[in-house]
Parts: structure tokens; C-alpha cells; sequence
């Protein structure tokens, strides 16, 4: 994407704590292999035809960039809310995050 596309979108959330990665084709490869993630992109001359998708789960890293947790089920009918909040806030009263 580019940037501006990238920022409209990581807006969407309105939690500005959120980072949207740009990178090459082999960037993005890497970095999705590193973290087993999946994604594909539908480039369209139509806008509206436009479609990346992605693996839908949330890395929690800590101070020194290290991934802690994963947030995984997010996309799930019934995600578990209460396990996320849980895991999360033990996480962050033992300092880790």
C-alpha cells in the first residue's frame, strides 16, 4: 500500500499505538514467515476491487521488542474476551509488558 492508503487504514482503529509495516514483496514474506503469519494481495485498477487479507491476531510484544503473546480467535464468532483479558493482565502486573 502506499503510505497514505496505510495510514487512512491503521486510523480506522483509532488507537494510536498501532503501527502499519510497508516493505517489499520479500520484506513482508520475511516478516510473515517470522511470525506465521498469512496474507495475500488482489491489486485492481478498480479501487473498490482492491483486497489485501491477513491472518487475523494481535502480537503483544514487550519493552525489548520481543513477541510475549499472541491474541489469536479475534476473527472467531465468539472470541475469548475473558482469556485475552486475563493472559494480558497478568502480563502486565508481572511487568512483562
Amino acid at each position: 500500500d502506499t503510505l497514505a492508503a496505510l495510514k487512512q487504514y491503521v486510523a480506522l482503529f483509532h488507537a494510536p499505538e498501532l503501527v502499519g509495516l510497508r516493505g517489499t514483496s520479500a520484506e513482508l514474506h520475511d516478516f510473515a514467515a517470522r511470525y506465521h503469519a498469512a496474507y495475500s494481495v488482489h491489486p485492481s485498477p478498480v479501487p473498490a476491487d482492491y483486497a489485501v487479507t491477513h491472518t487475523a491476531a494481535c502480537y503483544v510484544f514487550n519493552r525489548q521488542g520481543k513477541a510475549e503473546f499472541l491474541c489469536a480467535g479475534l476473527s472467531a464468532q465468539k472470541p475469548d474476551l475473558e482469556g485475552i483479558t486475563r493472559d494480558l493482565r497478568h502480563l502486565i502486573d508481572t511487568g512483562t509488558i
